[in-house]
């Protein structure tokens, strides 16, 4: 028994070793390479010997092979047809190297196509429709032949698509198949027709017409860098509305240039221009004498940039609300400048001159407003009047600069608000890096005020104060700077009767790093608040109005929590 175990463990052994041999032995079949044509200076030829290297074109692999003395690769010919045939006489067709064009090898005729003949009934007979049969004689047009049938085919309807209502600039088309074979009114299919994209001047010029007198909404595609000729702001790009309302949304990437002076676009009352699209960009002229946008309708500004205009016409640089509204929820306005050399110069980015501003988002920045024997304020943001309004709820005002006023009127490097305004800021607004700036070199009397926020009044001259409401948002990194002394307000500034009442929020002081607002030799102790005639100017509390306590001018942070000083 001991024998017989022994022994069937030794034949169990015996078959695993071999089991395990067989694998080993075992291979994977080798891979064939697809081989491409020979590549080189000295390549072989249809007819010459050559050298050179080729690569396996099977995905995956690498492989490649190098070979001298490589024999010559001989013509691969294939058929070409030299001369067509026709319905009643052959054609030719001859051999062409598919490596060498030049190389040619032999001809041979191609047999006539008689499906090529175009018959036509003469004489007697009833002609064929598209539905019906016909009989007669009929003659080939193009060689003459003639046959007799006693029943010639119906032809069946020979579809094309015609444009019922053609595309245009500001609306989509209608096509339709019709039968074009004479007598047959048949029709089938319809399908809209794109609305056209403007990819050109002319095509801007023909939406504006086409606009013209038009009610409803209509929206205007952009693609590509199209040049515009500036129109005097009083003329409404879109004419005028006299019944009903008028919505035009711009969308698309590419650019609006201004290429002589006046305004890209002025939106008449009645109309409403919505920008929304992140890559459109209306670009002003370096030498101007209007804004890029006029407004005595409204203007939504979603997506989208407004900027590289030099307005040196009073005011608005990149916008002039005239006597309507801009609504701001996203989008850039940036890089504009709005210069006068006498009565002002207000509102770099934005000026709103009656009217109404909201901003919920978007950018401002990098805009300025300046003069030389004028008043400027508002580098980012003008308001100065009894019926404006701005109203900052989000987004950002930044890097601006109100620059070189002759007196008090110059400031306000973020916001300036006078005459009776009101600019009411909350939620996440920030205003920050902004600059109210006076040389000297013009007056050394000026007293540029506002980093950020200038907040201007002249009781004694009969002018009704701004009024600055804070209910949220943060004001941060602005200065005011006047080498030749004076000025004041690195974060608001307060003259005359302007009022300033925080509910919430932040103006920073002095000693916070980045976020400190400044000012340069200048009205001492005022980096946060400048408050010109007393503390009645800066009042804090809750809206109602309940007030808890008054402000005054300091370089201390002011942080105001639902009323309460912190």
């Amino acid at each position: 028994m001991k024998k017989t175990l022994k022994m069937a463990g030794i034949i169990v052994l015996a078959a695993v070793i071999g089991f395990g041999m067989a694998g080993c032995d075992d291979k994977l079949p080798e891979h064939t390479h697809t081989w491409g044509e020979w590549q080189g200076d000295f390549a072989p030829t249809c007819l010459d010997e050559g050298e050179g290297t080729r690569y396996c074109t099977s995905s995956g692999c690498d492989g490649s092979e190098t070979a001298e003395n490589i024999p010559a690769l001989g013509h691969n010919y294939a058929w070409h047809v030299t001369t067509a045939s026709g319905c009643d006489y052959e054609g030719e067709e001859t051999q062409k190297c598919t490596r060498d064009a030049g190389h040619i090898g032999t001809t041979r005729p191609v047999a006539a196509n008689p499906s090529l003949h175009i018959w036509e009934l003469t004489g007697g007979g009833v002609a064929p429709t598209c539905t019906t049969t016909g009989s007669g004689t009929e003659e080939c047009s193009t060689c003459g032949e003639d046959r007799t049938s006693g029943t010639i085919p119906a032809l069946g309807h020979n579809y094309v698509w015609v444009a019922t209502t053609p595309a245009t600039y500001i609306a989509p088309g209608q096509q339709r198949e019709e039968c074009n074979r004479d007598s047959c009114t048949v029709t089938r299919n319809t399908s809209p027709l794109a609305q056209k994209i403007i990819t050109t001047t002319a095509g801007w010029t023909d939406a504006c017409s086409q606009l013209n007198g038009k009610t409803g909404s209509y929206t205007l595609t952009i693609d590509g860098e199209i040049d515009v000729a500036g129109t005097n702001p009083t003329t409404p790009s879109f004419g005028y509305t006299s019944e009903g309302s008028l919505t035009v949304i711009i969308v698309g990437n590419g650019k609006l240039t201004l290429t002589s002076q006046g305004v890209i676009l002025s939106i008449s009352n009645s109309q409403t221009v919505v920008i929304n699209s992140a890559g459109l960009t209306l670009e002003g002229l370096a030498a101007n004498n209007a804004p890029v946008v006029y407004i005595n309708g409204s203007l939504e500004l979603k997506n989208g940039i407004i900027t590289g205009n030099y307005n040196g016409s009073t005011g608005g640089g990149g916008v002039n609300v005239n006597n309507g509204e801009l609504i701001m929820s996203g989008g850039t306005i940036s890089n504009n400048t709005a210069y006068a050399s006498s009565g002002y110069s207000g509102g770099g980015g934005v000026l709103v001159g009656n009217g109404s501003f909201s901003m919920s988002g978007g950018i401002i920045s990098g805009n300025t407003t300046s003069a030389y024997g004028a008043n400027a304020g508002g580098g980012g943001v003008y308001v100065n009047n009894s019926y404006c309004t701005f109203t900052m709820t989000g987004g950002t005002i930044s890097g601006n600069t109100a620059n070189t006023g002759t007196n008090n009127l110059n400031g306000g490097g973020g916001v300036y608000v006078g005459n009776g305004a009101t600019f009411t800021m909350s939620g996440s607004s920030k205003i920050h890096g902004n600059k109210a700036s006076g040389s000297g070199g013009i007056n050394a009397a000026q007293t540029p005020r506002g980093g950020g926020v200038h907040v201007w009044g002249d009781n004694s001259s009969g002018y009704s104060g701004g009024t600055f409401i804070m209910k949220g948002g943060t004001i941060s990194g602005n200065q005011v700077i006047n080498y030749s002394g004076g000025g004041n307000g690195g974060g608001v500034g307060v003259t005359y009767g302007g009022e300033f009442f925080i509910e919430n929020g932040i103006i920073y002081g002095d000693d916070e790093g980045e976020m400190s607002n400044t000012d340069y030799y200048q009205w001492p102790n005022s980096t946060a608040l400048f408050s010109a005639v007393g503390s009645e100017y800066g009042k804090f509390g809750l809206m109602g109005w309940e007030k808890a306590g008054s402000l005054s001018t300091t370089n201390d942070t002011i942080k105001i929590v639902n009323g309460v000083k912190q």
